[in-house]
C-alpha cells in the first residue's frame, strides 16, 4: 500500500512540475520582486548598453515607468505608462549609456 501511495505521490508531483514549466513558458518573464505601491510583479533588465526593458503584471490599474542609470552617469526616464490591469505590460528603452548600465528600475507614480 505505501508503495502504491509513493507512486502515485510521485506522479502528481511531476505532473504538477510539468503543468507549471508550462505555465512560466507562457508568461513573458519570471517575476523577480513585487512593487511596494500597486503591488505588480515584475522584471527588469538589459540587453546592452542601448536597450533596457521592464515587464510587469498590475493586479489594479497601475502608472509606471523605467528610470536607467547608466555606469559612468546619466539618468534615462522613459514617459509614463498606464498599462491594462491583470495583463503582462513590457516597455523597452532605448537609451544611450556608453559604457554600461548601472540598474533599471520601475518607478511607480502615485
Amino acid at each position: 500500500m505505501r508503495k502504491s501511495i509513493r507512486r502515485i505521490g510521485g506522479a502528481v508531483a511531476a505532473t504538477a512540475v510539468a503543468g507549471g514549466v508550462m505555465v512560466a513558458a507562457a508568461a513573458p518573464a519570471q517575476a523577480s520582486f513585487v512593487t511596494p505601491v500597486y503591488g505588480m510583479t515584475c522584471d527588469t533588465g538589459y540587453n546592452s548598453s542601448y536597450r533596457a526593458w521592464g515587464v510587469c503584471w498590475a493586479p489594479i490599474p497601475a502608472k509606471w515607468k523605467l528610470r536607467v542609470d547608466c555606469t559612468f552617469g546619466g539618468t534615462y526616464d522613459t514617459i509614463w505608462h498606464y498599462p491594462p490591469q491583470n495583463e503582462w505590460y513590457r516597455i523597452d528603452h532605448h537609451v544611450s549609456c556608453n559604457i554600461g548600465v548601472n540598474s533599471v528600475h520601475v518607478v511607480e507614480g502615485t
